[in-house]
């Protein structure tokens, strides 16, 4: 029988970003660990009113090393007429 493995998880650092426009369109992002504890960083955008959407999941060796990421992220959605959402600051 295989030998049960521990697995730890770091709830304090799962976080979640929203930016919107006015027209509908919305972009997501989270940082969350997978099933055995390494660090993702999930992307997740598209239209209230439309079915185009896309999704896409980026690996991150620990949560301070997407920060940087987060941060270019949220400047970019600015840039295109976002407004950030609730933690989205």
């Amino acid at each position: 029988m295989a030998e049960a493995c521990a697995v730890s998880f770091d709830l304090d650092h799962w976080q979640q970003w929203r930016w919107e426009r006015e027209d509908g369109r919305y972009y997501v992002i989270w940082l969350q660990q997978d099933l055995w504890g390494a660090w993702e960083l999930h992307a997740r955008w598209g239209g209230i009113d439309s079915r185009r959407r896309g999704e896409k999941v980026l690996p991150i060796e620990a949560p301070s090393m997407a920060e940087e990421r987060i941060r270019k992220i949220g400047q970019r959605r600015r840039q295109h007429g976002y407004a950030p959402c609730g933690s989205a600051q």
